[in-house]
């Protein structure tokens, strides 16, 4: 048995993949039949084991919820056990993958991002905290129990293989994205994945599991890491918290993000805006897209080559700047006199000048929010054929370019 193994090679605490209790490449069906509850003989023969052989273990499982004792859905769980056998923690992924997860299973509440401290053989003890899989690639779940202080984070997981060139960036997680969470948080991440063929499971895509389990140190360098392919080998580290401390006084992320915090710069996260409908999305994608030129971005370390690049690309854009179509608009309304064939100006520039004064105050009316909006002019696009491009800043300080033609506007 795997926990009677590592207990007699002298680890501490010992964690399995993601849903381990019944597969993940298990039919919904399947996955309700042999689902556990808190309190149930399963987990309380677990709790023994850990009790029995002194070690903590960390074991995932799917959960069937049971509330005033009535047995309602199905949850992903993690039942983390210290080496006296007592359940520290219940924690409930928070973050479903993909159509399959999110019809199998209910997401946990916030009350599981919690950091607890977990008792080990000796006399010992660390704090810590369970993310499972997904929920490892957003910041925001690690981050919640850095600043409480964890100094472990342990993240069980199903990571599939890649099914086809589209999906190679599924290998960035393992090698990228969790050794970015140790480094940015400072502490330890056991990353624990399956590894090897699935079975075909409907709706849920997976052919196998790209293993690539792992220890990682607050400073993101791997204490160990397995291959892809192990044949269900284990992976043991020696976590120095002694090192702990140094590294997360040398890292200065959590102290200047608590002051950020306390600052009011992210209070943008408690109630982020809803940006399909964000005034002026669709229509600075439509002009981007409209516009004939490409420019190319740079990030060059050598302050002469950056010089020599500004020189460069000022005088291709003066080269291809196009002569000036003056336009009228008529106030309130989006008609103009068309430009005349032979290229002349149709009206003269002093009278567009004239309607667009810097400084002028116009209304303008967003379809997508049905709102009037009020800004003022600050610049014109003076290189623009055809439409006028016109620089705005918004009451509410946002700021746009935009095609006056397009939009319904009138002024203030």
């Amino acid at each position: 048995m795997a926990v009677q193994a590592v207990a007699r090679e002298g680890s501490q605490l010992i964690l399995f993949p993601e849903l381990f209790s019944c597969g993940y490449d298990c039919k919904a069906t399947k996955i309700g039949d042999t689902a556990w509850e808190v309190g149930g003989k399963e987990l309380d023969r677990v709790g023994s084991l850990a009790r029995k052989h002194g070690i903590a273990v960390c074991l995932p499982y799917a959960e069937r919820l049971v509330v005033d004792g009535v047995r309602g859905g199905l949850a992903n769980s993690c039942a983390l056990f210290d080496c006296e056998g007592h359940l520290v923690l219940n924690y409930r992924k928070i973050n479903l993958y993909g159509p399959w997860e999110k019809e199998t299973f209910l997401p946990g509440g916030p009350e599981g991002l919690e950091c607890v401290l977990l008792r080990l053989k000796g006399n010992r003890s660390v704090r810590c905290g369970v993310v499972i899989c997904y929920d490892l690639e957003f910041p925001e779940p690690a981050r919640c129990l850095a600043v409480q202080g964890a100094e472990l984070l342990l993240a069980p997981t199903a990571l599939p293989l890649p099914n086809d060139v589209c999906d190679q960036s599924l290998n960035t997680i393992p090698l990228k994205v969790v050794p970015t969470r140790a480094l940015e948080n400072g502490l330890f991440v056991l990353y624990s994945n399956l590894e090897g063929d699935a079975e075909a499971v409907p709706g849920q895509g997976v052919t196998g599991f790209c293993g690539c389990s792992a220890i990682i140190a607050p400073d993101g360098e791997d204490l160990g890491r397995l291959g892809g392919l192990t044949g269900g080998a284990s992976l043991s580290a020696v976590l120095r918290l002694d090192d702990y401390s140094r590294l997360k006084r040398e890292n200065p992320y959590m102290a200047d993000h608590a002051a950020r915090v306390r600052a009011g710069h992210y209070k943008v996260l408690l109630c982020p805006p809803e940006l399909p409908g964000h005034r002026g999305l669709d229509s600075q994608q439509q002009a981007r897209a409209a516009t004939p030129d490409a420019y190319e971005l740079s990030l060059i370390s050598n302050p002469i080559e950056a010089l020599d690049l500004v020189a460069e690309t000022a005088a291709r854009l003066s080269q291809a700047a196009k002569p000036v179509e003056p336009v009228e608009l008529e106030e309130g309304s989006k008609k103009r006199k068309a430009p005349r064939a032979d290229g002349k100006a149709s009206v003269p520039a002093k009278k567009r000048q004239e309607t667009f004064n810097i400084g002028r105050r116009i209304a303008m009316y967003w379809p997508i929010d049905d709102k009037w909006y009020n800004a003022k002019v600050v610049s014109t696009d003076e290189t623009s054929v055809g439409e006028p491009l016109v620089s705005l800043l918004y009451d509410d300080g946002d700021t746009e370019t935009v095609k006056i033609k397009e939009e319904k506007y009138k002024w203030l």
